[in-house]
This record gives C-alpha cells, sequence and structure tokens, in this order.
C-alpha cells in the first residue's frame, strides 16, 4: 500500500532466476559372441536362425529395455535394494524386487549407505528369479550384507550419481537436491503426492492427487502439456477391480436365451482415469503411480544410440595379450540425461498395497 497523497511510491525490483545444468551419461551395451557361433549359423543349411545377426537386430530393443528400467531408479544408481544375503545370491523382497536388472548385467553391489564398494568384483548376474526376487552373482562379494544395494555396472566411488528417473523427479521430500538446488531452500521442486498409506488403490486417491496439482498450480494447469498415467500392470488391475465393483448389468428381459455376461474389460481398451490416459510398464514401482506430463520432460543428449564404429567397422576381433581371442564385439554407445522443466508439475501415489 502507498500513500498517492505526496507520498512515496518506492523502488522496484526485477525477477530472480537461477539456473541449474545437467552432465550427460556415458552409456555402453556390449555385445559379443564367439567365431564358432557365427560359423555353425550363417546360413540356412546350418541352422534356423544366424544368431550373430539376431544378436544384433535384438542389440537395439535390448539397449532400450535397459533404458526404460533405469529410468526407474532415483539418481543414485540403485536398481535393487536387498533384504537378505547368502551364498552369492541376493534377495530383494521389496514392492519393486529385483525388476530392474536382467540376466547377464554387471552388478556393484555397496553398502546401504552408499559409501563403499563391495571387494573383489566386476560381478555378473548369472541368474535371476523374478517371482523369487532374488539375483545369483558370478562371486561372492567381501564383506557382503543382508542390506546391501545393487547398482549399475561401471560405478566406481562412493555416493554415486547416474541417470536422473521418475522417482528423482517426482519427489516430495524436503532433503537433499535437484539438479544442485537444495530441496529444503526450494520448495519449488517438490512434487504434489497423495500417501497410500500401505492401502488399496481408490479413485478418491487419483482424485485427491489432481485436487493437490491444482492447488499446487492451478485448475487450468492440465489444459496444456499431454498428461497420462503410468502405473504398473498391477495397479491397472486394481482399478479394474474398481470399475468391476460399480458396474450395473442389464440382461434384459424374456426370450428364454441364454445369457451371456462377460464383465471382465478390455484391457487394451480400458486405459483412461479421469479422462486421461493410462499407460502401463511391468518396470514401474508396482507401489506407486505417477501423473506425468509428458512435455514438461526433457533429454539431454551428444551421443544417441547407435552401434559405434571403431578403425571404420562395428564388428571388432577381441584381442589378448599376444594375439586375438576367436571372439568378436560389438558396441552401442550412447549418452544422455533426464530432467523436468518443472518438478511440480506433476504428481504420484505413493505407498500403495500390490493386490496380486
Amino acid at each position: 500500500m502507498v500513500n498517492l497523497d505526496n507520498g512515496a511510491l518506492g523502488v522496484g525490483s526485477a525477477p530472480t532466476y537461477d539456473y541449474t545444468s545437467m552432465s550427460p551419461v556415458d552409456t555402453v551395451f556390449a555385445l559379443s559372441w564367439s567365431l564358432k557361433a557365427r560359423f555353425t549359423t550363417d546360413s540356412s543349411q546350418k541352422a534356423v536362425v544366424d544368431t550373430v545377426q539376431r544378436a544384433l537386430a535384438s542389440g537395439i530393443e535390448a539397449a532400450k529395455i535397459h533404458v526404460d528400467k533405469h529410468l526407474q531408479t532415483a539418481g543414485n544408481a540403485i536398481l535393487a535394494t536387498a533384504t537378505g544375503y547368502g551364498a552369492s545370491v541376493y534377495t530383494c523382497n521389496n514392492a519393486i524386487g529385483v525388476r530392474l536388472i536382467r540376466f547377464g548385467d554387471p552388478i556393484v553391489p555397496m553398502d546401504s549407505a552408499q559409501a563403499g564398494i563391495r571387494a573383489n568384483g566386476p560381478f555378473t548376474v548369472t541368474a535371476i528369479d523374478y517371482q523369487a526376487k532374488t539375483v545369483t552373482l558370478s562371486a561372492a562379494p567381501t564383506s557382503a550384507a543382508s542390506t546391501d544395494v545393487l547398482c549399475v555396472g561401471g560405478v566406481t566411488g562412493a555416493t554415486p550419481s547416474y541417470i536422473f528417473g521418475l522417482p528423482y523427479h517426482h519427489n516430495a521430500s524436503s532433503s537433499g537436491t535437484w539438479l544442485g538446488w537444495t530441496r529444503a531452500s526450494y520448495p519449488e521442486v517438490k512434487t504434489p503426492t497423495f500417501a497410500g498409506g500401505g492401502n488399496n488403490f481408490t479413485l478418491e486417491a487419483a482424485n485427491a492427487l489432481l485436487a493437490y496439482i491444482d492447488g499446487e498450480l492451478g485448475e487450468d494447469v492440465t489444459s496444456t502439456g499431454n498428461w497420462i498415467w503410468y502405473m504398473h500392470p498391477k495397479q491397472h488391475y486394481a482399478l479394474i477391480q474398481l470399475q468391476n465393483m460399480i458396474t450395473e448389468i442389464d440382461l434384459g428381459a424374456g426370450g428364454g436365451v441364454n445369457k451371456e455376461v462377460d464383465i471382465s474389460f478390455n484391457r487394451k481398451k480400458q486405459r483412461t482415469l479421469a479422462g486421461y490416459e493410462i499407460v502401463t510398464s511391468i518396470n514401474a514401482d508396482p507401489s506407486r503411480i505417477d501423473f506425468i506430463d509428458t512435455k514438461n520432460w526433457l533429454r539431454g543428449v551428444y551421443k544417441d544410440l547407435a552401434f559405434q564404429k571403431l578403425g571404420g567397422s562395428t564388428v571388432l576381433p577381441v584381442p589378448n595379450s599376444t594375439s586375438y581371442d576367436a571372439t568378436e564385439i560389438s558396441y552401442l554407445i550412447w549418452s544422455q540425461q533426464f530432467a523436468m522443466r518443472n518438478p511440480r508439475r506433476g504428481g504420484y501415489i505413493s505407498n500403495l498395497a500390490v493386490q496380486i
């Protein structure tokens, strides 16, 4: 308020600008095979499938799966959190289990605080059981503990930084940082959330989250952008169960015809909630549901996913100390990182029960 009767109008100010930056993460996906595999499968007279061509063709698809899994991590390179250990086998008996790990992956076990790497590695995943939530490594890590975390291969030091995935950006924590900004000092980077409290998913939870987002950014926030619900198929199942409960069936009258009623919704068509598309992924955390504006996400890249030429070729012999091994190898290489324009522009429902 000012006094317009000869009073002072005061001084003005301008917007305060702050910025952050991110560094792409260099990643390699190696594919190798023996010369015997090449020679014995290089024609239809020898084998049904050319294993080398199959490996190369499936490499890019496998690398994309690799990226999708790692986008479920929280920027700390942790793929799984152990709840038990014994004889080279880690058990991860929690919601996401070992879903982000694949057979043959290089794995770096670390203590729960990520202060140190378990010695005598590197380790390779030699067996994995997604239902039992166990991972078997190629050797027993020195000083392994039942509370270890299993990290991305290539991690070399304490408190590693990796891909900034969905749990990193959609985060309501008041501690830690977001792209270098302290969350406690920048409440603007906290994502709206609804705590599920260990209960089953409900429509009230979805509506509450939408109300929280409207309250943070205004009721027209979803009028722009491209909004989707992102969830595990098990939470999609919970939603279908809710719909079955409120479905009214009218069989019609007369005719004496045996009426067959199918109340199992068409799962391919049942892909909306509150008017927004549902996207499911087996790699998503089964205990949460995210509401995402896909146009709010950014990807920083200086090397797109592709087979790398070395010495003019994408297929290379593997050398040893005196000559070459009877092995060939190809490298898929890329370098990227992920960010959001506004971390508040989104939301998630946390700590949901997993029904199946």
